[in-house]
């Protein structure tokens, strides 16, 4: 597949079993934003999917590209998708229920169409092809180690970036085209797990936090 600079027609998703598979279309930096995330969210959703060193860098960070939803389906073992809530907030956070890879955050109605695609299911070397390195970490406070010569991202413009997706998708209509949600109710198509204060609090345990 021809790469002209960054940007690739699609990006392919396995989880780790290959029982759940999905694309990419459209990866650029352009189309989304790459950034790592160490906030403490989504470090107990990797400890809640099990043997989190596989899902997490050396300080605790998630590497994540936030894009529209409508850009990523889901082609291969959709029955397979689950979701949980590690926090009362409503952000959904969606895994392979076969092997408990995990595939992205959404918010709980397709009508706020946001997604950030984890990046663990996908090659790194596409990845950093098709839309180049991270632009920086976020949330560093929740970091572990030594994370003083990381490159921070700039949290606004990625909110701002988000925001605009979400309206363009709310106006045009575009949310509707969403794998984790069911397209005539805009209903996830998993039933949301929600974690209670204990099950997060066992979550939290012994992980320390940087004031």
């Amino acid at each position: 597949m021809a790469v002209l600079g960054y940007g690739m027609a699609e990006l392919d998703f396995s989880c780790a079993c290959g029982a759940v598979r999905g694309v990419l279309r459209g990866p650029s930096p352009k189309t989304g934003m790459r950034y790592i995330c160490h906030c403490d969210d989504c470090q107990a959703f990797a400890r809640f999917l099990g043997a989190p060193e596989r899902w997490l860098d050396r300080h605790g960070g998630t590497d994540v590209f936030q894009t529209a939803a409508s850009r990523f389906e889901i082609t291969l073992g959709a029955s397979r998708l689950a979701c949980v809530q590690v926090t009362d907030r409503p952000l959904l956070r969606w895994y392979a229920d076969c092997c408990r890879t995990p595939i992205a955050n959404t918010y709980g109605s397709a009508r706020r169409s946001f997604m950030s695609l984890i990046l663990a299911g996908f090659d790194p070397r596409a990845c950093d092809r098709a839309i180049g390195p991270p632009a920086g970490h976020v949330w560093t406070r929740y970091a572990t180690g030594d994370i003083g010569r990381v490159r921070q991202a700039n949290v606004a413009a990625i909110l701002w970036r988000m925001a605009s997706r979400m309206v363009g998708a709310r106006l045009s209509g575009d949310w509707r085209r969403n794998s984790f949600f069911d397209p005539a109710t805009g209903d996830p198509v998993a039933a949301p797990q929600r974690l209670t204060p204990a099950e997060r609090l066992g979550l939290d345990e012994g992980f320390p936090k940087r004031a």
